[in-house]
C-alpha cells in the first residue's frame, strides 16, 4: 500500500531524508556511523541502515521510497503480532481477538503510516505493546510482563520523543493502580518487589535518554543538540515559515491551542470511549485502573503537544496525534479478558473501533487538519491518477528536485566536486548515481565539510547548492 502511495506521488520527506541518511553511512564521501544525524531518534535511523545497504546494486532504493517503507511495513506486522499474542495470554477468544487486531491495524491513521517509511511506524509495535505488557502483569501478575513493559517503551523512546510523556502516563498510573492494591500495601517483601519492579520498568528508557544526549554531547558537542539545533523541529519552525500553518497561528492563544487539539484529539478517542463504556456497562468505572487507559491516550495531545503549540514549538502534524489511538490499542484486549460481562464488553469495544475508522478518515480528509502532508484520504477520492498525491509538506522533494538533479549530473558534476546541505540537498542526492555520491557530491554529514567551505578552492570545490 506505501509503494501504491509512492507510485501516485505520495512522497514522506521525513522518512526518505532519514534513508539518505543511512546510505551516507556506507556509500558518502566519507563514510561513518555518525552520518546518520542527531536530529530523529536512533532507531529507525539503525534499521534504515539493512535496505541501504543494496544502494550501489540498485540505487533507487531512496527515490522510490521502498527502503524507508519497507522497515515500517514489518513494524506494521509487528503490530498485529503483539496484540495476537497478547489476545492469546489473556485468553481472548481467537476470533474476538483477531477483529479487534483487523480494525486496529486498519485504522486510515495506522495503517497509512505502517506504509509510509516515517518514526511513528516503528514506534507504534513497541509502545502498543508496553501498554500490552503493562496488562499483562496486571492480569497475570508475573513480574516478567512489567519488566517487558519497561524495555518495549524503552524501545519506542529510541523510535519517538513523544514516547516520553507517553511513558510518563503509563509510569504515573501503574503507580497509582499498584499503590492502591494489596501487591503495594502488604509486607515489606511485597513494598520491596514493587520497588525493584518499579526500577526495572523505568531503568531501560533513562539509559536510552541518556546514551543519547551523550552522543550528542560527545559527537556534536552539545547534549541537546537534537532538541534546538538549527535540524531540529524547533529550528525547522524558528527558521521556515509555513504559510496557513493552523498550529501557529494559535500560538500564544490559550482557547485556540485548546480547540487545536480538541479538534484532533476528541475523533480518535472513541475507541477509548467505548472502553469506557464497557467499564460502566461491568460496573468497574469506578476502579482505579480506569484512570490508567484515560492518562496514556491523553498523555501526547495535552502533556506534550499542547504546550509546544501554544509555545510556537510545534507544527502539531495529524501524525502526533496517533499515540491516542496507541493507548486504546494497547489496553482493549485486557479490557475484553477481564469485563464480567464479557459479550456485552466485546461488542462495545468492537464497535468503538469501527466507528473510530470513518471518524478518522472524516478527519484525515480535512485540508485543515491534514495540513497537506497527511491529507491523504481525500486526495485519493478526488484525484486517483498517478502523481495526484505530491503532498510533502514543502511539495514531493523527490519530484521537485528531478530538474536540477539531471542538470548537476550532466552539466556539473563530471566537472568538479559540489558541496550541499543534506537537509534540503537529500532529493538530489537520492538520484545521482553512487560513483557521484561517493566522490563528487559532498553533504555535510563529511567531516571535512567545514574544510572544504572554508577554502574551496584548495580541495577542488568548484560549485555550493544553497
Amino acid at each position: 500500500f506505501g509503494q501504491w502511495l509512492r507510485s501516485h506521488g505520495m512522497e514522506w520527506g521525513d522518512a526518505m531524508s532519514r534513508q539518505m541518511n543511512a546510505v551516507l553511512v556506507f556509500y558518502g564521501s566519507d563514510p561513518h556511523l555518525a552520518a546518520l544525524g542527531f536530529v530523529w531518534p536512533p532507531l529507525p535511523a539503525f534499521l534504515d541502515l539493512l535496505p541501504a545497504i543494496f544502494y550501489p546494486i540498485w540505487p533507487g532504493v531512496i527515490s522510490s521510497g521502498i527502503g524507508a517503507g519497507l522497515v515500517t511495513s514489518l513494524a506494521g506486522a509487528g503490530t498485529a503480532g503483539v496484540l495476537l499474542w497478547t489476545g492469546h495470554k489473556l485468553r481472548v477468544r481467537a476470533t474476538t481477538t483477531l477483529a479487534l487486531v483487523a480494525l486496529v491495524c486498519l485504522n486510515p491513521l495506522i495503517f497509512i503510516y505502517a506504509g509510509s517509511g516515517m518514526s511513528e511506524a516503528v514506534a507504534a509495535p513497541f509502545l502498543i505493546g508496553s501498554m500490552c505488557c503493562a496488562t499483562l502483569f496486571l492480569r497475570l501478575r508475573q513480574d516478567r510482563y512489567l519488566v517487558a513493559a519497561g524495555l518495549t517503551l524503552a524501545l519506542g523512546l529510541a523510535s519517538v520523543y513523544e514516547a516520553a510523556a507517553y511513558g510518563a502516563a503509563l509510569a504515573f498510573g501503574l503507580a497509582l493502580v499498584l499503590w492502591r492494591s494489596r501487591d503495594f500495601l502488604g509486607t515489606r517483601a511485597q513494598r520491596t518487589r514493587m520497588v525493584n519492579l518499579a526500577l526495572a520498568f523505568v531503568i531501560p528508557s533513562v539509559f536510552v535518554a541518556i546514551a543519547w544526549m551523550a552522543a550528542n554531547l560527545i559527537i556534536m558537542g552539545d547534549a541537546f543538540y537534537f532538541a534546538h539545533s538549527s535540524y531540529s523541529a524547533r529550528g525547522q519552525i524558528l527558521d521556515v515559515r509555513v504559510p496557513g500553518s493552523p498550529a501557529l497561528s494559535v500560538a500564544h492563544h490559550l482557547a485556540g491551542t485548546i480547540g487545536f487539539i480538541a479538534e484532533r484529539t476528541l475523533p480518535l478517542l472513541i475507541p477509548l470511549a467505548g472502553i469506557l463504556t464497557a467499564r460502566v456497562v461491568g460496573r468497574r468505572f469506578r476502579r482505579t485502573e480506569t484512570v490508567l487507559p484515560v492518562l496514556v491516550c491523553l498523555s501526547v495531545p495535552v502533556l506534550l503537544l499542547g504546550p509546544l503549540v501554544y509555545l510556537h514549538l510545534s507544527l502539531g502534524f495529524f501524525r502526533y496525534f496517533i499515540y491516542v489511538l496507541f493507548g486504546a490499542a494497547g489496553w482493549s484486549l485486557y479490557e475484553l479478558a477481564s469485563a464480567s460481562r464479557s459479550r456485552a464488553a466485546t461488542a462495545i469495544v468492537l464497535v468503538g473501533w469501527a466507528l473510530a475508522v470513518p471518524a478518522t478518515a472524516v478527519l484525515m480528509s480535512r485540508p485543515r487538519v491534514g495540513l497537506r502532508q497527511d491529507n491523504v484520504v481525500i486526495k485519493m477520492v478526488e484525484h486517483p491518477g498517478r502523481g495526484a498525491l505530491g503532498l510533502g509538506l514543502y511539495g514531493p522533494p523527490i519530484a521537485d528536485a528531478d530538474q536540477t538533479a539531471d542538470y548537476l549530473a550532466a552539466r556539473v558534476l563530471p566537472f568538479g566536486r559540489v558541496l550541499a546541505d543534506a537537509s534540503t540537498a537529500w532529493p538530489i542526492a537520492a538520484q545521482v548515481s553512487p560513483y557521484e555520491l561517493g566522490h563528487h557530491l559532498i553533504l555535510n554529514a563529511d567531516t571535512h565539510f567545514a574544510s572544504y567551505l572554508r577554502d574551496p578552492t584548495r580541495f577542488g570545490i568548484k560549485y555550493l547548492v544553497v
